[in-house]
């Protein structure tokens, strides 16, 4: 049914004010980082971009040792990220295959998990990192990324999961695979769209964590997430906002490249009931 005229023109008039409302915050941050720090607090207000300059980009590069921060990121994500997307991939699979009563015990253990604050484990377990020696390192950081994307990313697998015909497996072990066999040549293929949605969802959630870092690390392990509180100040009362809008964009620019990426299969792994038995 075609929507009338009238009401087309309002939603996209809507459509377009919120767009604004949401995008303006970012268009500000990206334009101060490439203002001069004195031409930021100029009255009136320049809304439009001009003198544009790096130097925002060169004092962060300088001053806050960007390659440290960028290397910690990218290794403990990466990890992260592979071991929540292949690992929970099988647990899901489980899950969602095995029904007992046992299993669905563990699956409601999972599930209340996600419902514990942060803080309210975190003296708990900074007093057992230390004691094991995980306090402030690369495996120990990426060891709590990853139980933090545990519970969303198995509950998503083995939604998705459910809805693929067991049919599919049963014809593969009647040719002669075994159960993982199975799901690595015929389950892991279909999996293609939740796994690329949850890649983005997870890489953006590792991206912007900030409690993990701050409480567990203190100079060997650096992360983009750290990256504005570790600009010095200009002086003993101003705040390098240009440095700090620079920081804010470095941290938007690899969540909007992986996106882009991965629009086309966004949608598939949002859709997880479209496969029907």
């Amino acid at each position: 049914m075609k929507m009338p005229k009238r009401k087309s023109a309002v939603l996209w008039i809507f459509t377009i004010i919120v767009g604004f409302i949401i995008m303006w915050p970012v268009y500000w941050i990206v334009k101060s980082s490439f203002t001069k720090q004195i031409d930021l607090f100029k009255s009136p207000i320049e809304y439009m971009p001009v003198n544009l300059t790096l130097d925002n980009y060169r004092q962060l590069m300088d001053a806050a040792g960007l390659t440290d921060y960028l290397k910690g990121t990218i290794l403990i994500t990466a990890a992260s990220l592979f071991l929540s997307v292949f690992l929970c991939a099988l647990a899901g699979y489980g899950f969602a295959r095995c029904q007992n009563k046992a299993i669905n015990i563990a699956f409601a253990f999972i599930m209340f998990s996600t419902m514990i604050p942060g803080t309210v484990t975190v003296i708990p377990l900074m007093t057992m990192w230390r004691r094991m020696g995980l306090s402030d390192t690369f495996s120990g950081l990426t060891i709590l990324y990853f139980s933090l994307l545990i519970p969303f990313s198995t509950v998503m697998y083995a939604g998705f999961i459910s809805q693929i015909p067991p049919s599919l497996e049963e014809a593969a072990r009647i040719d002669g695979a075994t159960m993982f066999g199975a799901f690595t040549k015929v389950i892991l293929p279909l999996l293609k769209p939740i796994m690329a949605t949850l890649s983005i969802i997870n890489f953006i959630t590792c991206l912007n964590e900030f409690f993990i870092p701050l409480m567990f690390t203190t100079k060997n392990v650096k992360v983009m997430s750290l990256l504005m509180s570790s600009i010095p100040k200009l002086n003993q009362y101003q705040m390098p906002w240009g440095a700090i809008s620079a920081a804010g964009c470095l941290m938007l620019l690899p969540a909007i490249l992986f996106i882009v990426i991965f629009e086309k299969n966004i949608m598939g792994g949002l859709m997880m009931g479209s496969i029907k038995q």
